[in-house]
């Protein structure tokens, strides 16, 4: 997604436009003087690559959340849906990320849902990767994310054996083998556009 380089003003703090005729295309001299300099400096203010970059990122991944929000309304996946935006934003670490998932979720498998309720958190992740998959240091915390799921204690049941879930010849157990991910990754990158 391209970005100007130039941004509202209100939506950074304390910027100051020196020279606001350096931004602006020399055809168009009459909207520096000094009629429309201060109109038009409080409308822009210069942002650097890196800025720009980072502002971009947190457009698309606040659309992705966006539309996330609009087409799963139960509780696991809003709280699914904050927990990816936060380390794709980079404000929350994998491992932290893995253990919020689980605590979502560790209850519903214990609950014994017949159809696993983890296969819309890996629905989730592919339309993340859908939306967000060019960025690879978001591609990267994903990464970094699933390897801190695989990693979690296994999910339960009250007899105290794993439980678990999967594609139709064999079960994975929750949540080292991320089961279903393979499937559901497989299936929507065939079967959706």
């Amino acid at each position: 997604m391209a970005v100007p380089n130039y941004v509202p003003a209100n939506v950074i703090q304390n910027v100051s436009v020196p020279n606001l005729s350096t931004f602006l295309p020399p055809i168009f001299p009459s909207l520096t003087s000094t009629l429309l300099l201060p109109q038009v400096s409080t409308f822009i203010a210069p942002i650097s690559t890196s800025d720009s970059t980072l502002y971009a990122n947190n457009m698309v991944i606040d659309a992705w959340a966006d539309e996330a929000r609009r087409s799963y309304q139960g509780v696991e996946e809003q709280g699914a849906i904050e927990t990816l935006r936060h380390v794709f934003e980079g404000k929350e670490d994998s491992d932290r990320a893995a253990s919020r998932i689980a605590s979502i979720y560790d209850p519903l498998l214990q609950r014994g849902f017949k159809i696993s309720p983890v296969a819309q958190l890996w629905t989730l992740i592919c339309e993340a990767v859908k939306a967000l998959g060019s960025d690879k240091e978001i591609d990267m915390r994903l990464v970094d994310l699933l390897n801190a799921i695989s990693k979690l204690p296994d999910v339960l049941d009250k007899d105290g054996k794993p439980i678990t879930g999967g594609e139709m010849a064999y079960s994975k157990v929750y949540w080292r083998d991320l089961p279903s991910l393979t499937m559901i990754f497989r299936e929507y990158a065939m079967g959706k556009s």
